[in-house]
């Protein structure tokens, strides 16, 4: 099936239109992946009027434990620096494109008529450091010809012509696409795979996705226009869906993207029924895995929030268990599918213990390598909890408090954790939630990670609103359990 790269440049010309970091890019990029995009595209300019280096880097970053999984594509002009911002990042693709001076967006692909000097050494260059290399052209026979002569793995059929005939109706549309794909056949023939890209959209992607050979469509202008009034994930799912003609299913499909692991069910330690969702590690290699003689994974405990769920956690399970970790989100006592009730809070103190054995017990999992992570009334039950667990080396708080609802945590708590490592976040704007991480951040029988976010949100709307607090949440997960 063709394939589909979202350009998040947009997303970076809202941000820049104001300066400092919102909308953030790798928020963005997070949002297309959880949605389930297999690609990214940027493209740096010289002028940084939208992808800046910072950018490109910072997704190669957050891209990197999704290898294979995800593909990153960078576009760009073979100007001075622009190689080497390429291959310090090495991503999966590259696509030159031409880039004339005062140009708003591409008006037109490499001309057959480019010199080969201009762009030889830079193919080599790329091709020698494992990267693909697109040449953007039109659909024209002589372009396909030239870009085959220059060694190009793949082309970029330029596609605004298409666009413009498929608003003029079916029979300027079907003329336009004739020239391509005669375009795309002639590349297949020649052994040059076919990418295509610029103004396609919802609309005339319905003629476009049935052209042969197509390898990847690059979709940005439309997609992020769109998703201004739907949101990021549900318009992703749409041209997934159009690409996959399902387009009709997604419309009805208003729901958010959840991570999907395998249900499971586990008693707690007065025979409660507590649901969970389980995601084992996964089976390739983490760029960020120890190098020990064992396969086994350490493990991640998620304990939600009052009248939350397992599913509050958005795609933090699913990043986690690419990075290399085990890990088990639980509904707790009369939340989500969990039976019991949800007004007895101390009993949760046992679900938390119970979800914390079970997981440990699991076949190819590290029992001494186990991180929990909790949010408000659940970071109060990770630390009651995992005072009791000495397998529970890493504890994370997010929004924590000293009292909650009976429930009371203190300092002499946190001394009783001794050298296991705690994280813990909180937004300047929740007073108690800063002042309690404040306290135990004082303790220092161990190691104690503090983060203030300057987004108002408490508990797991840190993760969702704040994209350094997931972040530094995953980095400090990383350190603890992998390094």
């Amino acid at each position: 099936m063709t394939k589909l790269s979202v350009n998040v440049n947009k997303i970076a010309t809202v941000r820049n239109s104001r300066g400092g970091h919102m909308p953030s890019v790798i928020d963005a990029v997070r949002a297309c992946i959880d949605a389930g995009a297999p690609g990214i595209t940027v493209h740096p300019r010289a002028d940084a009027r939208h992808i800046t280096t910072a950018d490109v880097h910072g997704i190669a970053d957050e891209l990197a434990p999704l290898r294979g999984r995800v593909e990153y594509n960078i576009e760009g002009d073979p100007r001075p620096g622009f190689l080497d911002l390429v291959l310090a990042v090495k991503p999966d693709q590259c696509t030159l494109v031409p880039v004339k001076p005062g140009e708003i967006t591409s008006e037109a692909g490499w001309p057959a008529d480019t010199p080969p000097a201009m762009l030889s050494g830079v193919i080599g260059s790329l091709q020698q450091a494992g990267i693909r290399v697109s040449l953007f052209v039109d659909p024209e026979p002589a372009a396909i010809d030239w870009a085959k002569s220059m060694g190009a793995d793949r082309v970029e059929l330029y596609t605004e012509p298409f666009a413009r005939a498929f608003e003029r109706g079916p029979d300027a549309a079907g003329a336009s696409f004739a020239k391509y794909v005669a375009a795309a056949g002639l590349a297949h023939r020649l052994g040059v795979g076919v990418n295509a890209g610029h103004d396609l959209d919802l609309r005339n992607l319905t003629l476009f996705k049935t052209l042969p050979h197509l390898d990847e469509v690059s979709i940005g202008h439309a997609l992020i226009s769109r998703a201004m009034f739907v949101g990021l994930g549900r318009v992703v799912k749409e041209y997934l869906a159009a690409l996959a003609m399902l387009l009709l299913a997604v419309y009805l499909f208003t729901g958010s993207a959840e991570a999907a692991g395998r249900p499971v069910t586990l008693a707690s330690g007065d025979g409660v029924r507590l649901a969970g969702e389980f995601y084992e590690a996964a089976a390739r290699p983490s760029p960020f895995a120890r190098s020990a003689p064992e396969d086994r994974s350490p493990t991640v405990l998620l304990v939600h929030m009052l009248s939350r769920s397992r599913g509050d956690w958005g795609s933090l399970p699913d990043r986690l268990r690419d990075m290399g970790m085990t890990v088990l989100a639980i509904d707790l006592r009369g939340h989500g599918q969990s039976s019991g009730s949800a007004q007895d809070l101390p009993a949760m103190v046992q679900d938390v213990r119970a979800a914390a054995t079970w997981l440990i017990s699991r076949p190819n999992v590290r029992g001494d390598m186990l991180a929990v992570v909790g949010a408000s009334l659940g970071a109060t039950l990770a630390l009651l909890a995992s005072a009791e667990v000495p397998q529970a080396r890493a504890i994370a708080l997010l929004s924590p408090s000293l009292e909650y609802r009976g429930l009371r945590t203190d300092v002499s708590l946190i001394k009783r954790l001794g050298p296991r490592s705690l994280w813990m976040a909180a937004s300047a704007e929740d007073p108690l939630a800063l002042r309690t991480m404040r306290d135990f951040a004082a303790e220092s029988s161990g190691p104690r990670e503090q983060h203030v976010s300057s987004v108002m949100a408490h508990g797991t709307r840190l993760l969702e609103r704040d994209g350094d607090t997931s972040r530094s949440l995953v980095d400090w997960l990383r350190r603890a359990l992998l390094s």
